[in-house]
């Protein structure tokens, strides 16, 4: 793996926080958002340590995002902020070290990372609407399993 470089590094996790702040944030509070389904994660936030039963499918099964925020001692609204940024902050620069891995040039990884950040429907969205702090987390999960598994790969041969 190509060592990555700190200003690279640096260099993501600044236009990630630059893009967060421009996508901007949903009037959470105004027709016809209030009403979607960031009033089921926020039930489940503040139902937090315990489980809120009467959530239905399929918002009940989308759990981890909801109830760290609950636990985070910010309201809610700060809570998911604070979850989404974090989580978008770190995504593109696992998917620099994802490519990185597989032999991209850092040049190369760098520029698909900040790509990646331009990409409304898989970055934008989740940073706009941070009730739905799942995206932001699953596109981490993944990538950083993709990361993973030719480490874990070389490690068994």
């Amino acid at each position: 793996m190509k060592t990555p470089g700190r200003i690279d590094i640096a260099a993501l996790c600044a236009a990630a926080a630059v893009m967060i702040f421009l996508y901007g944030a949903i009037d959470y509070e105004a027709e016809p958002y209030s009403g979607m389904d960031l009033a089921y994660y926020r039930a489940m936030s503040e139902a937090a340590p315990r489980l809120a039963p009467e959530i239905p499918r399929p918002f009940a099964y989308r759990i981890l995002g909801p109830y760290i925020a609950g636990l985070v001692p910010l309201s809610d609204r700060h809570a998911f902020f604070l979850i989404t940024a974090a989580a978008s902050i770190l995504l593109p620069v696992v998917f620099y070290l994802f490519l990185l891995e597989f032999g991209i040039s850092r040049r190369s990884a760098l520029l698909a990372a900040i790509l990646l950040l331009f990409n409304k429907h898989l970055f934008g969205t989740g940073v706009w609407n941070f009730f739905q702090v799942k995206d932001s987390i699953s596109l981490l999960v993944v990538t950083a399993a993709f990361l993973a598994m030719p480490v874990s790969y070389t490690h068994l041969t």
